[in-house]
């Protein structure tokens, strides 16, 4: 079975932008540019930590593991109120660490969340 990774990457606004800077410059010059695949990028360590807390990585745990069938369920197994987890849902849906399945469940779709990874890869640019 292949192992799939989420990247995770610290580097400052200046690194980010030279590389996106030499990567359009390639382009411009019609060279072939290889994807580098989906990445998330934090300027610094305290915005890494703040979005990736213990409890938002015990939640993508719980997600892998259990395979709850909605938001709610998961607010149950991890014992928390359903606001918050609702909350760090969103952000790390929105961020790309897990999917949102829409499942059609009477007049509301339930949302089922969903982790299609094995690991987080940690990179940071010195």
């Amino acid at each position: 079975m292949k192992v799939k990774t989420v990247k995770v990457e610290i580097k400052s606004l200046e690194n980010t932008l030279a590389e996106a800077r030499s990567v359009m410059e390639a382009v411009t010059k019609g060279k072939a540019v290889k994807p580098k695949g989906h990445a998330v990028v934090f300027p610094d360590w305290r915005t890494m930590r703040k979005v990736l807390s213990e409890k938002r990585l015990e939640l993508l745990k719980a997600v892998r593991k259990h395979r709850p069938a909605s938001v709610y369920e998961l607010a149950r197994i991890l014992g928390r109120n359903l606001r918050s987890v609702q909350q760090d849902v969103k952000v790390l849906s929105e961020l790309g660490f897990l999917e949102l399945e829409k499942n059609p469940q009477g007049k509301r779709d339930r949302l089922t969340p969903k982790v299609d990874y094995d690991k987080v890869v940690l990179e940071v640019a010195l």
